[in-house]
């Protein structure tokens, strides 16, 4: 089945918001939402592997970072010496 982009003016979006969404949900429509001409916003369904579960999944996502030879994420970005406030 071949998907239809659909153009909505944000408050006919917003009377029918429900009924648009699961059109979206099931594939039948992409929305393009505009206001005064302008499109706002483009709604498509999510793809099965675009949702990334619970927050739980996302947090602790960075372990195993591997930094550049000689970086040092801890260091100061600067020389202290350099500091006005030192002075």
């Amino acid at each position: 089945m071949l998907m239809t982009v659909k153009n909505l003016t944000l408050e006919e979006f917003k009377k029918h918001c429900s009924d648009e969404l699961e059109l979206v949900v099931s594939g039948e429509n992409a929305l393009q939402l505009t206001s005064n001409g302008k499109v706002m916003a483009i709604i498509n369904p999510a793809q099965s592997g675009d949702i990334a579960g619970t927050l739980a999944d996302v947090i602790g996502s960075g372990c195993g970072i591997e930094y550049a030879p000689g970086f040092d994420p801890d260091a100061p970005a600067c020389d202290p010496d350099e500091w006005e406030a030192v002075r």
